[in-house]
């Protein structure tokens, strides 16, 4: 450090140019140290570094720029700021997709952007393999159809009535519906007068004809005509005594019932028919298999079951089928059977196990006091046996 002024003037001190590796003091209370060639700010920070306070050590120091809350760098104008470090920077025209970026330029695009292996690029149209359609713009009132991975396509725009069906390579195309049908653009079909042709345009059965007889059981039948309005009903003409011939098993409606042939088709048949009802009625057949019972064919019962319910008001149930053969409703008394046969009577007959009356033993007072004893009466002998003789009891002598 060096003084200079002049007698009467002021003071002033002047520094030393500072020399690379003066010094390699980094720090001081001052931030100044004292050199052999003068008085001078600390000479021991490197390139870039600043003195900064330091309050806790009370000293000032030698810092880099990001100790002190500085950033370091260079860019261009316009371009995107990122960091490369903890207090360094840099720049790029386009952000990276790296760094949360597009990398290109969008500032004059119109369209759709997208984005394929960390590239992104702006299409006029969204792609079909990214859900779009690949089109701008489609057909009015056109039918949109699939073009594999190409954009999608679009008809030409039908006309009133026309329909859509694929053409000789598939493409779907509005056409017209000719020849022997028309339809109109509500969706109404007509076929067209004498367009179709009976077994030329049609394949399967149609009634050319429909006879009608007593032996078919309908009536109403004609001819088959065009036009023609046929009313069929069933036919009740048929009577036994007409013989309808039928055929085996066949049955028909009759004039006053159902007739029906049995096995053999032949002049015999069978007329089901009823009183005339004076009530509705209904009979109902059993949910089994077996003979009908009616008055002409009573021998037919086989085999007897129970009846749980009900009144009997046939005639007395014969001994051959575990009845009595007779009415016994009146009746008071004991029954017997003789030989098959079952009575009634007022008491049980000796035959059947009833003995004979027996006289009862009779005591003869005497001038005594003291009455004869009693005594029992003999035992009764069974059934059919001869009955023992019982002596007359006499009173005793006094």
């Amino acid at each position: 450090m060096t003084l200079t002024g002049t007698v009467g003037a002021s003071l002033g001190i002047l520094l030393p140019t500072a020399t690379d590796a003066l010094s390699s003091t980094t720090s001081s209370g001052s931030g100044l140290e004292l050199l052999a060639s003068g008085l001078t700010l600390l000479q021991g920070c490197a390139n870039n570094e600043v003195l900064s306070w330091n309050e806790t050590t009370d000293v000032w120091a030698c810092s880099s720029v990001s100790g002190v809350g500085g950033v370091t760098g260079t860019g261009t104008n316009n371009y995107v700021t990122y960091w490369t470090g903890a207090s360094s920077l840099a720049g790029e025209a386009q952000l990276a997709t790296s760094r949360g970026g597009t990398g290109i330029n969008t500032s004059a695009s119109t369209g759709v952007p997208t984005i394929s292996a960390g590239t992104w690029s702006v299409a006029a149209t969204l792609g079909v393999a990214q859900g779009g359609t690949g089109a701008a713009t489609f057909t009015s009132n056109g039918v949109l159809y699939g073009n594999g991975a190409g954009a999608i396509q679009a008809t030409a725009a039908g006309t009133s009535a026309q329909f859509l069906v694929a053409n000789g390579s598939g493409v779907p195309t509005f056409v017209s519906m000719s020849s022997d049908v028309l339809i109109s653009n509500a969706g109404v079909a007509t076929i067209q007068a004498n367009s179709v042709t009976l077994t030329t345009d049609t394949t399967g059965n149609y009634v050319a004809t429909v006879s009608t007889s007593a032996l078919t059981g309908i009536t109403g039948g004609a001819a088959g005509s065009e036009g023609t309005a046929i009313t069929l009903g069933f036919d009740y003409s048929a009577t036994l005594a007409a013989n309808p011939a039928l055929a085996t098993g066949n049955a028909v409606f009759g004039s006053t019932g159902l007739i029906f042939e049995g096995a053999t088709a032949d002049t015999f048949e069978g007329l089901l028919t009823v009183t005339d009802p004076t009530a509705d009625n209904t009979w109902t057949l059993p949910n089994v298999s077996g003979t009908v019972i009616t008055t002409g064919n009573l021998t037919s019962i086989t085999s007897t079951g129970t009846i749980t319910s009900g009144t009997w008001n046939g005639t007395a149930i014969g001994a051959q089928y575990g009845g009595t053969g007779i009415n016994t409703s009146a009746s008071t008394g004991v029954p017997t059977i003789s030989a098959g046969t079952w009575s009634v009577a007022a008491t049980l007959g000796v035959a059947q196990g009833e003995p004979e009356p027996l006289p009862l033993p009779v005591t003869v007072s005497s001038t005594a006091t003291e009455p004869e004893p009693f005594r029992p009466p003999p035992p009764v002998p069974p059934p059919n046996s001869s009955l023992p003789t019982v002596p007359e009891s006499r009173p005793s002598s006094p």
